[in-house]
């Protein structure tokens, strides 16, 4: 997504830190913070950047939403918030600017995630910003997927507020955007993708319309596409992730369609995974918060 983009900044030997010590990890990046962090009136492009930047991984290891992380989102989003003043600040010093461009468009969309839960008609307002800065952009595959991605994430703060018709427009673009990268419809989904993204938003937006019946097809047709691509979640701890909350999505929806033999065995792979990545990491903290949230599913 959007935020792949740091993602691929960050150094491996720093996502393995990630993964296995969240505490450590976090303060080596609050002292790389403190020593970047410029004088007042420092207005260096460069420098403004790796601050920035180092803003954004600190808020990703407090609270990242439905990531790795320590679960402190209160401070991620201080942090969040924190990036997206300077780098707007920035950007409108110099338009062409388009570091200051990019770490708005990423602070500001892990913001926008987060007051999600809390405060959907902030997240929407920042999420209509980041549309407005994605289409400002040029019309190639990175600029399509960022907009089919940032439309389905704003479908649910919408759904929140009660705006059904203008949520079920964005979803109808984002699929269209899925035709035109030809991502959908497809044989397998990889977990991440824009394609993901748009039909969990999709099988959301059904659910809450009172179609249990509806939400619980969009999920079935969802899992079978994710499982077909093989992510390996035994493997890879961020796929782990992702298809922990997509199962956690789909055993609420199956309850409520009233489907329990489904809603029991989603829930038991869910449960599957973590106990697995606790023999595999013993004393994660990250590791252990999540098997106890898939035995509270039982």
């Amino acid at each position: 997504m959007i935020r792949a983009k740091i993602e691929m900044m960050r150094p491996m030997q720093e996502r393995k830190a990630l993964v296995r010590e969240l505490p450590e990890a976090l303060l080596t990046i609050r002292e790389a913070a403190r020593l970047l962090k410029p004088d007042e009136g420092e207005r260096r492009p460069s420098r403004l950047h790796v601050y920035g930047v180092a803003l954004i991984r600190e808020g990703e290891i407090l609270g990242e939403d439905e990531a790795v992380s320590l679960y402190r989102t209160g401070e991620a989003a201080a942090c969040f918030e924190a990036a997206l003043k300077m780098s707007e600040d920035s950007a409108r010093r110099d338009p062409s600017d388009y570091q200051s461009r990019d770490r708005v468009l990423l602070s500001e969309t892990q913001l926008a995630s987060i007051l999600d839960h809390t405060e959907p008609r902030r997240s929407l307002v920042l999420w209509d910003d980041a549309l407005r800065r994605i289409a400002g952009a040029s019309a190639h595959g990175s600029a399509l997927r960022n907009e089919a991605e940032a439309l389905a994430a704003s479908v649910n703060p919408l759904l929140k507020l009660g705006r059904r018709a203008e949520a079920r427009r964005r979803l109808d673009r984002a699929l269209d955007l899925l035709r035109q990268l030809k991502q959908y419809p497809a044989s397998e989904v990889e977990l991440g993708s824009p394609a993901d993204v748009v039909l969990r938003a999709q099988a959301e937006y059904e659910a809450s319309g009172g179609n249990s019946d509806a939400g619980a097809v969009a999920y079935d047709e969802l899992l079978g596409l994710i499982l077909k691509a093989n992510p390996s979640p035994e493997e890879n701890l961020k796929n782990a992730v992702e298809l922990s909350n997509l199962f956690g999505a789909a055993v609420r929806v199956y309850q409520f369609a009233g489907r329990s033999s489904a809603a029991a065995g989603v829930r038991q792979r869910r449960l599957s995974i973590w106990r697995e990545w606790a023999i595999k990491l013993p004393g994660n903290m990250f590791v252990a918060r999540q098997l106890e949230a898939a035995k509270a599913l039982e």
